[in-house]
């Protein structure tokens, strides 16, 4: 068979199969969307694909992060992934005993389906019941989006003349909180604030739960 009849079929059979998913055990939380896990003798953080939860800095933040980690601290879970985000973080579903982990935060109200990355019926099925039930972030009757919390103006004292400065990269000391420190690294990337490359930077402030 020629080269030009093979190469079509077997790019039809990639097309078709399922994400290939792979093992692994749950280190710790360290936020309501992202996980530390560890497989094959390596770690990767994990972002929880398709949804968002609080940050930390706001309201349901650490409802979220408790909630993650009751559901999947320290348990094998098999992880779906789906490609990496801008800080190198592993994108992925992660399923726990067959059951997706994030439709789960966002049936309980800990966290929103992220639309800009997936509008799919499931997750907007769970979010529409989680609110008509008032559960988690619904019990707010409008509750702050993270994306939307993300955009809004923080006090970032590590750069009083420009909020949008991104160099010098400062000293975590810099920051008055978690919050701060989260807003800088979501328009700069963490650089030297995440020292061990966990995903979470200035642990001093911003300790993962779980």
């Amino acid at each position: 068979m020629q080269l030009r009849t093979v190469l079509p079929a077997l790019l039809l059979c990639l097309v078709a199969m399922p994400a290939w998913a792979w093992p692994a055990l749950v280190e710790r939380v360290i936020d309501g969307d992202t996980i530390l896990v560890r497989a094959d003798r390596r770690t990767f953080t994990v972002r929880l694909s398709g949804i968002d939860a609080p940050e930390r800095g706001q309201p349901g933040g650490v409802q979220a992060g408790q909630a993650l980690a009751e559901l999947v601290a320290g348990r094998s879970v098999e992880v779906v992934p789906e490609g990496r985000d801008r800080y190198g973080r592993v994108v992925a579903r992660v399923e726990l005993a067959g059951r997706d982990v994030g439709t789960i935060l966002v049936r309980t109200g800990h966290a929103w389906q992220f639309t800009r990355y997936d509008d799919g019926p499931v997750l907007r099925q769970a979010q529409q019941q989680a609110r008509s039930e008032r559960l988690g972030v619904w019990a707010d009757p409008d509750p702050l989006p993270p994306w939307r919390w993300r955009d809004k103006d923080q006090p970032v004292t590590a750069s009083p003349s420009s909020r949008d400065a991104c160099s010098p990269a400062p000293r975590c000391t810099a920051f008055a909180s978690c919050a701060e420190a989260m807003a800088w690294v979501g328009r700069c990337g963490p650089g030297r604030l995440d020292g061990d490359g966990d995903g979470v930077p200035c642990e001093a402030m911003c300790r993962p739960t779980g």
